[in-house]
């Protein structure tokens, strides 16, 4: 119909019935859909009207069938447009539509898709865009579309059959329809206002589509603020339709894993809009923004996608489907529009319905709940989850009356809710149910939140699952016994291991250790399904006493807190003595090295000692390690130089060790060290708890034949003293050794030499040890060489 043309007598087609042939007569002094916010437009009564250039015209069209039955049809012309620009559907009765997306590739996977949409025979087809892939190009359109929904698409000029006598075929534009222009797009379909973006409306009000285009190509832009925009706010907040559906290409939010698209997350919800739809990912997914739905539907027959993108806060996904190609049936009356999409084979995915009162009684409740399902993350059994809402609505004209609301099921006592509702809720308020989850067992619990009232769907639900977890802590072993300690000393480590058997993880509130026991570990906070951790404990008595007492470990699971059992005697002085297990040595005359290791395999919780040389050329901080990662500690009289260049020497421990394989000496000096040397001791017995070192004497010059060393006191019998000197000049193999007071059999190792070098270049090493039966008072200690060489010498006492 064009601006100034008669409406005269209007030839439509009603579902059901044949054709029927009637006289528009006007049923209403204004015009049902005006251009809103603007004069009420002329209304047709058999009458020729003009109208501005903005300016559609509206009229209702009664008829009757042949049985008398009154219908009443809307009857809308758009500006600028010479057709009908929506369906003449009976005021009240359904509006059917299917909505597609990303459909268009001459597939068989778009056969079975548009088979599945015919079968429905809906009023009409509303898309999501691609309709026309892979470059939107003329030469494709046809048989990507025509060939498929030629029934559906009004002014149709293809090769697949004659069209529809109406359009009853509604795209959105779509990036691959936007690949060579937009001008092919244009040329195949006849649609309202510029094309790219219009509405329709819909049983004489009660379903308005607002389609608009999201492509960066748009000349009237795709941002929040753009003419589009504009547009799209103007037409929503002045639209009188009870249901308003606004449909474009690129999703705002999905889970996709090609992600959303933020600049369409134009605050539809408060420009008037009740349902966001979109396409683009070849996915199905149903989304919740605080409260406000979206809808992703890409799944038309071009090819299926997965899903692996993240959402921002307070949007969740709450369906998600890409395992068959499908649509979405969608269905509204004047009670409200639910949402259904089937895959290909009839499969229902997934249901969504919005309740709404559209008759204009004002005179019943309505009631609908949203959401209509809550999941909650796993929970370990006996703790409560985070809170979840449902809100309860009634768009209705009349106050809601609630009977009861209750949470019922199988698992029901799984489930706790409050809310804020009252025995009564006012016409067109809400009010918010919080739930909560606490499992009673493992696995699977479900219930049901149920809302009985006066309203004509009572009553109302919403499904609750879970699942209830449990940790589990397995701890090894129950006890340990350190058996005698010496006062004021430290045992050796014993562990205890924690695993976590269970299916949640166990989250580690407090650790507490009886006194006289001290613990480290590598628990931390929380340990994961299936993963363990470990407690190192000690002992360290502080009288000669017996003790017992515990490890306890609180947490998340079962029988919490856990314990294991720990005893130990405190005893005295005299204690377990010490006793040096082996010597191990390596000494290199050869070649320049920047570290030099010696093999030695020793137990667990022994004190063992290092002592390191370096040749002429190196007076560098050497360090030493071993296998096992551990930190050696030099003793308290430091390196010793033997002259201002060279040798140094060095004494190194570590107390309580793990086992090791090896220990390695490093040093420093650009480009390493002649001669290096290292010998290692092992020592058994009462743990050393701390080092006293005497002095260092060196003496500098080729020409010196004895060594003495400083004194030491020590404060415990069974303390070991060591010395350890070597010697850098020609010294022979009956070079004697001896430890002044100390005295008595010791490790000497005269034989140690690798290679024989130059005159004078010899070099050796060598370690003695003496255990005291008491204590010790400055106690001091000499070396006498055979030769006249530089040497030095280090004397320490071990607690």
């Amino acid at each position: 119909m064009r601006r100034g043309e008669s409406l005269g007598r209007v030839r439509h087609y009603v579902r059901g019935l044949a054709s029927i042939v009637a006289s528009a007569i006007l049923l209403s002094s204004v015009a049902l859909l005006a251009r809103r916010g603007q004069t009420p437009p002329p209304v047709a009564d058999n009458q020729t009207v003009t109208t501005p250039e903005d300016m559609g015209v509206t009229n209702r069209l009664s008829v009757h069938d042949s049985n008398g039955k009154p219908l009443t049809y809307a009857i809308v012309t758009q500006p600028s447009q010479g057709s009908l620009s929506s369906l003449a559907i009976p005021v009240g009765t359904t509006v059917r539509f299917v909505h597609i997306g990303d459909y268009g590739s001459n597939s068989s996977n778009e056969e079975l898709v548009a088979n599945l949409v015919k079968g429905w025979s809906p009023d009409f087809v509303l898309t999501a865009g691609d309709n026309n892939y892979p470059h939107g190009e003329a030469s494709t359109i046809d048989e990507n579309i025509g060939q498929y929904y030629e029934s559906f698409i009004g002014n149709y000029k293809g090769s697949y059959g004659s069209g529809s006598s109406t359009n009853r075929f509604w795209p959105a534009l779509g990036n691959h329809d936007w690949d060579v222009g937009d001008q092919p797009y244009l040329n195949y379909f006849t649609l309202p206002n510029n094309e790219r973006y219009y509405d329709v409306v819909f049983g004489g009000g009660l379903v308005e589509l607002f389609v608009i285009d999201s492509d960066s190509h748009e000349p009237d832009g795709d941002s929040s603020t753009s003419t589009q925009a504009n547009w799209l706010k103007k037409e929503l907040a002045a639209s009188t339709s009870c249901f308003k559906v606004v449909d474009f290409h690129h999703p705002p939010y999905t889970t996709w894993s090609g992600g959303s698209m933020s600049g369409m997350r134009w605050p539809f919800r408060s420009w008037g809009a009740d349902m966001v739809l979109a396409g683009h990912a070849h996915v199905y997914e149903r989304l919740d923004a605080s409260g406000f739905p979206y809808i992703v539907n890409g799944l038309g027959g071009e090819n299926i996608a997965n899903f692996g993108g993240s959402l921002p806060s307070g949007v969740k996904s709450v369906v998600r489907y890409n395992s068959n190609f499908g649509a979405m049936l969608v269905t509204a009356n004047t009670s409200g529009i639910t949402y259904k999409f089937y895959n290909v084979n009839g499969k229902l995915i997934d249901t969504y319905t919005q309740s709404k009162d559209c008759s204009g009684s004002g005179g019943s409740p309505l009631a609908s709940l949203s959401p209509t399902s809550l999941t909650f993350p796993s929970q370990v059994v006996g703790t409560t989850s985070a809170a979840q809402a449902v809100i309860l609505s009634n768009p209705g004209g009349a106050p809601l009356s609630i009977t009861t609301l209750a949470i019922t099921g199988p698992n029901s006592g799984d489930f706790r809710q409050t809310n804020d509702c009252g025995s009564s809720l006012a016409a067109g308020s809400s009010c918010t149910m919080i739930v909560t989850f606490q499992p009673t067992a493992t696995g699977p619990r479900g219930a049901t939140l149920t809302v009985t009232d006066n309203a004509s769907n009572s009553p109302q639900t919403a499904s609750l699952t879970g699942t209830g977890t449990a940790s589990i802590v397995n701890l090894a072993p129950s006890s340990l016994n350190f058996g005698n300690q010496t006062v004021s000393t430290a045992s050796a480590a014993q562990t205890v291991t924690l695993k976590n058997t269970g299916n949640a993880a166990v989250n580690i509130s407090a650790v507490a250790i009886s006194s006289g026991f001290a613990q480290t570990n590598s628990c931390g906070s929380s340990v994961a399904v299936g993963a363990s951790c470990t407690f190192n404990v000690t002992f360290t008595p502080t009288s000669a006493v017996a003790y017992t007492g515990s490890l306890s470990i609180t947490d998340n699971a079962q029988g919490s807190p856990q314990s294991v059992m720990l005893s130990g005697n405190g005893t005295g002085g005299g204690g377990s003595p010490l006793a040096v297990v082996q010597v191990q040595n390596n000494i290199d005359l050869l070649n320049t090295d920047t570290s030099l290791t010696v093999n030695i395999v020793t137990q667990p919780g022994h004190l063992l000692v290092a002592f390191c040389r370096e040749g002429p050329n190196g007076t560098d901080n050497f360090t030493v390690t071993d296998s096992a990662g551990q930190t050696w500690t030099l003793t308290k009289s430091g390196y010793a130089n033997e002259s201002s260049t060279g040798p140094r020497i060095g004494m190194f421990y570590v107390a309580n060790s793990a086992a090791v394989a090896s220990v390695t000496v490093h040093y420093t000096t650009p480009g390493g060290v002649t001669k290096p040397a290292i010998m290692v001791m092992e020592i058994s017995g009462a743990a050393a708890s701390g080092v006293e070192d005497a002095s260092v004497n060196n003496k500098s010059g080729a020409s010196v034949t004895t060594e003495s060393s400083g004194s030491v006191t020590t404060t415990n019998a069974n303390d070991i003293l060591i010395f350890a000197g070597d010697a850098a000049g020609t010294e022979s193999a009956g070079t004697t050794r001896s430890i002044g007071r100390c005295g008595g059999t010791g490790y000497t190792i005269p034989n140690n030499k690798l290679a024989t070098g130059a005159s004078g270049s010899n070099a050796r090493v060598a370690m003695q040890y003496l255990i005291v039966s008491s204590a010790q008072t400055s106690t001091t200690t000499s070396m006498n060489y055979n030769n006249a060489n530089w040497n030095g010498n280090i004397f320490a006492a071990f607690k």
